[in-house]
């Protein structure tokens, strides 16, 4: 069974090399740990407000200009 569209090997690790580059560069630019970078990301990339009681994670969304849930 096939989805939508089909997405060969390199397609895939090209896709997934520029979202590593990207959790990388959030980690880098706002000093996350990879792990908490990789929700600043999405959150981003995906355009939805983020949910989280840690602090860093919370000034480096404010600071790259992602909502935060909950946050009046």
């Amino acid at each position: 069974m096939t989805g939508p569209f089909v997405l060969d090997a390199s397609m895939t690790l090209s896709w997934a090399f520029w979202i590593a580059q990207q959790i990388l560069l959030l980690a880098r630019t706002y000093h996350l740990s990879a792990y908490a970078a990789a929700y600043l990301e999405l959150a981003i990339r995906e355009g939805l407000p983020l949910a989280t009681l840690d602090d860093d994670l919370r000034g480096a969304a404010s600071a790259a200009g992602v909502a935060l849930a909950g946050a009046v």
